[in-house]
């Protein structure tokens, strides 16, 4: 099952290729804590070859690539949703904290005016 496993097969399709029901294999895991940790080790080696093709992707100049490492590695700093917050103490939270998303900021512009020209009160 472990050698399935690094070979690229999903659980299920570990199971049937080994004509293990996945309730057996689950119980497997359960009882035996060498076969678990095999098996916990098997997919992060599959996770960490994703990851590793994803950088290659995202060094090759792939946009999405670069969208979703950044997302995930840089979350704080890189987000789906980019926003102006308005208010609060910074941190995008607080009393008073607005996030807004910034097409909405550039959308309600009054005509005729660039965003440096807005006064606050208007």
């Amino acid at each position: 099952m472990v050698e399935a496993m690094r070979n690229g097969h999903t659980i299920i399709a570990a199971c049937q290729l080994l004509d293990v029901s996945r309730t057996v294999e689950w119980e497997a895991r359960k009882e035996d804590k060498e076969y678990c940790k095999a098996m916990d080790e098997a997919r992060e080696a599959r996770d960490e070859l994703v990851e590793d093709a994803l950088y290659a992707n995202c060094l090759a100049g792939d946009v999405s690539a670069q969208k979703t490492w950044l997302f995930n590695r840089a979350s704080p700093r890189w987000k789906a949703n980019p926003g102006l917050v308005i208010g609060g103490d910074g941190d995008g939270e607080g009393v008073g904290a607005i996030l807004v998303p910034i097409k909405e900021v550039v959308v309600n512009i009054p005509s005729g005016k660039t965003g440096t020209e807005q006064s606050v009160d208007e």
